[in-house]
């Protein structure tokens, strides 16, 4: 879906002799460069007030180096600003669409550039449009839409605020599963070293048995060996005791 604007009748281009002025409005903020236009079109435009304050909101938003305090969007944001509002043209039109708006011819869209194409304004119109009538309109309007803005800026604290506390605790989990990895394989290792000492002591009273086993009869023999020495002796201190009675 296509939202068709209503486009001005004539060219209007930035001259020569227009533009100093116009070169300081521009270099207003974006707020500061809806309040002129409002104050100089505020009967017309008044019905839309809210829409256009919430499109200064945007370019804000889109603004990635100043934000609120920017004047202009290039092309590339320019492109994206069409796009929220459901522009979904080619490139070329939308190319085409810019050309219109950009009246100073800089490859930029400002505040200005956008309400004058969107209300059908000429350079010198602007230029003239009376400042100072309206004001509490006006402010109460932009009161409306700095609230708005603070609530958007608080929600992108809070959001970075959730994505870092998000990835904290994803570092921890990380950390904890790999401690959890290096206690397993310690109880691991722990026990293949448990179980290979359990082997060990058993193959080492295996062996002892065995060897226990083997060395019985010998045993028996210096058992029997030393009885048998032990009764010679005795005999031959009875032979000796007997010769001495003699």
């Amino acid at each position: 879906r296509i939202c068709v604007f209503k486009r001005r009748s004539e060219m209007s281009r930035v001259t020569k002799e227009q533009n100093s002025e116009w070169v300081a409005l521009i270099s207003k903020t974006y707020a500061d460069q809806a309040i002129w236009f409002l104050n100089g079109f505020w009967e017309e435009v008044e019905p839309e007030a809210e829409k256009v304050w919430k499109w200064v909101e945007t370019f804000s938003q889109l603004d990635q180096e100043k934000r609120a305090g920017g004047s202009f969007l290039d092309e590339f944001w320019s492109h994206k600003f069409l796009e929220t509002l459901g522009e979904t043209m080619t490139v070329v039109a939308m190319r085409e669409v810019l050309r219109k708006i950009d009246v100073d011819n800089d490859r930029r869209m400002s505040v200005l550039e956008y309400l004058m194409y969107r209300f059908n304004k000429l350079v010198q119109q602007v230029l003239n449009a009376p400042q100072g009538e309206n004001k509490q309109e006006i402010e109460e309007a932009q009161e409306k839409v700095g609230a708005a803005q603070k609530a958007v800026e608080d929600m992108v604290d809070l959001l970075q605020k959730s994505k870092e506390a998000a990835a904290e605790a994803t570092r921890t989990a990380g950390e904890a599963r790999s401690k959890e990895s290096v206690a397993v394989q310690a109880e691991t290792e722990a026990t293949r070293t448990a179980d290979a000492a359990k082997a060990a002591a058993s193959e080492a009273k295996r062996l002892a048995e065995e060897a226990d086993a083997a060395a019985a009869p010998y045993r028996a023999a210096v058992a029997e060996n030393e009885a048998a020495l032990a009764e010679l002796r005795k005999q031959e201190e009875t032979y000796a005791s007997w010769s001495n009675m003699q």
